[in-house]
This record gives C-alpha cells, sequence and structure tokens, in this order.
C-alpha cells in the first residue's frame, strides 16, 4: 500500500489499555503514514512495556513505528513536541492514545492539503462515542470533505473548536507546544499559529472520533476547573505576547468564565443522571 510523507504522533501515559485500537485505526487508513512515533511519557503502568513491543511487531509492516520513552513526566504537549521534532516527514498529525480515525482521514486531508499548498494547518470534524458496543462507521465522500472554512484568530478566541486528534499541519511550522503547560496546551498552539502569518483551515467532516465526552469525560480534558484554569493562562500569555490587547483579554475571559459556569451546570447533570443507572 501507498506511504505518505506523514509522521502520526501519539503521546502516551499509561494507556495500556487503549493504545493499540489507536495505532490499529493508523494501520487501517487507505494510505498509510510513512511513521508513527509513540513518546512514553515516563509511564508507571508495569504492563506497558510489553504492550509497546507488541505494537512494533504487530504493526511495523504497516509504518515505521519509533517509540521514544521520556525519562520524566513532562505531559502531552512537551511529548508531542518530542516527537515532532524526531520526524522527518512533510507533515504531522496528531492523535492521542485513547482516540482513534476514521478509516479515510490520512486519505483525504493529507489529499486536501497537497491540492492546497497555501494551506499550513488544517483540521476537520470529530465524533463523541459514548457507546463503544454502539457501530460506527461514518460514510464520507469527496465533495463533504470540500467544504470547508477558514479559521481565524478571533474565532478561536472565543471557542476552541479544534481537536488534537482532528489536526495535521506542516512540519516546518516554527510554533510548538508550551513547556511546563498541562492543560489548554493545545488550545494556546492553534492561537499563537491563528496570530501568525499561517493559513488554517477546517474541513466539515467526521474524520476522527473519541470515547470521552469533551469536558464531561473522565480524561485530562474531563477536569473542568483545572481545563478552565489552563484556559485562562493561555489569555495570560497572549497578553504577555501582545498578540491581545487588555479590552480583548477582558472580554474573552468573561465569555470563558460563562462557558465554564455552564459547563459545570450541565457537568452536575450528566453525572446526577449517570448515578440513576
Amino acid at each position: 500500500m501507498k506511504r505518505i510523507s506523514v509522521s502520526v504522533i501519539i503521546p502516551s501515559y499509561n494507556s495500556t489499555d487503549t493504545i493499540e485500537r489507536a495505532v490499529s485505526s493508523v494501520s487501517r487508513q487507505t494510505i498509510l503514514p510513512k511513521e508513527i512515533i509513540i513518546i512514553d511519557d515516563c509511564s508507571t503502568d508495569e504492563r506497558i512495556e510489553d504492550v509497546m513491543k507488541s505494537l512494533e511487531q504487530k504493526y511495523n509492516s504497516y509504518f515505521d513505528i519509533k517509540i521514544i520513552k521520556n525519562t520524566k513526566n513532562q505531559g502531552p504537549g512537551v511529548s508531542r513536541n518530542i516527537g515532532w521534532n524526531s520526524s522527518k516527514e512533510d507533515y504531522i498529525a496528531f492523535l492521542d492514545s485513547d482516540d482513534a480515525w476514521h478509516e479515510r482521514k490520512i486519505e483525504l486531508q493529507y489529499e486536501y492539503m497537497i491540492s492546497n499548498p497555501d494551506v499550513d494547518f488544517s483540521c476537520h470534524e470529530n465524533i463523541v462515542v459514548l457507546d463503544e458496543t454502539a457501530c460506527y462507521k461514518e460514510e464520507v465522500s469527496q465533495v463533504e470533505i470540500m467544504k470547508e472554512e477558514c479559521i481565524t484568530f478571533r474565532q478561536l478566541l472565543f471557542k476552541n473548536t479544534i481537536a488534537t486528534r482532528t489536526v495535521m499541519l506542516k512540519r516546518e511550522i516554527g510554533n510548538k507546544f508550551q513547556e511546563g503547560k498541562y492543560h489548554s496546551e493545545d488550545y494556546l498552539l492553534w492561537l499563537e499559529i491563528a496570530s501568525s502569518d499561517y493559513k488554517m483551515i477546517k474541513l466539515n467532516a467526521p474524520l476522527s472520533k473519541c470515547f470521552n465526552h469533551p469536558f464531561l469525560g473522565d480524561g485530562l480534558s474531563g477536569n473542568l476547573l483545572k481545563m478552565f484554569k489552563g484556559e485562562l493562562d493561555s489569555y495570560r500569555r497572549l497578553i504577555e505576547t501582545k498578540k491581545i490587547d487588555r479590552k480583548g483579554y477582558i472580554l474573552v475571559v468573561g465569555y470563558s468564565t460563562i462557558r465554564f459556569i455552564r459547563r459545570l451546570y450541565f457537568s452536575m447533570i450528566f453525572k446526577k443522571k449517570r448515578s440513576n443507572f
């Protein structure tokens, strides 16, 4: 099968039970990437080493698998940077160890970016699958993928519409994830890229799926208070680097606070309903 110049970056921390699902979804792509780079962020689960060896043996015929082990836990952002810097391919695609891709994700997104060389960054729609026993087979046509919208810095300031699992970008982009930032580190990077001269596009096609609700789930993104603080920290960094002024800072912080209260309310309802079952 054809392999194209894409590196898939997967940060992993104690992902023993989910990472094969992620890698398997890459192996089922209609066009394969040249490599997967897995960064084990100093996992404490003793089983992870055997899992990584199994992945190398099972999937090395599909693409090159590189496994990098961090000597200390540095968070998903720094881990992605390590994989990014280790890549020599033209494009980078991010996938978290507990997520998965539609089988045509790379084919359609890569072909779009190759056909539109002025686009530096692309993302797409995502499906949340809370019932893993449910069948997921979303047909995506070439007509659908051509529906696109330009992402602007101002739009992103008020709402992060970009899930990391949906992103494919040119390796040469100069911005990287901030070290020492564990929450909202992806959002800050998207904002910094949008504030530069890079062209960012969102494709109207559901080419990925996650298995936790983005703010009601049990994973990192499901921790509402920490994510809210991380978002505020991102805005603080933007005003420090003069990407937004004080008026804009007050506006987005106020909007973010209202959104946090709303999410907190729905989280309480969601947990109450779940406890009744």
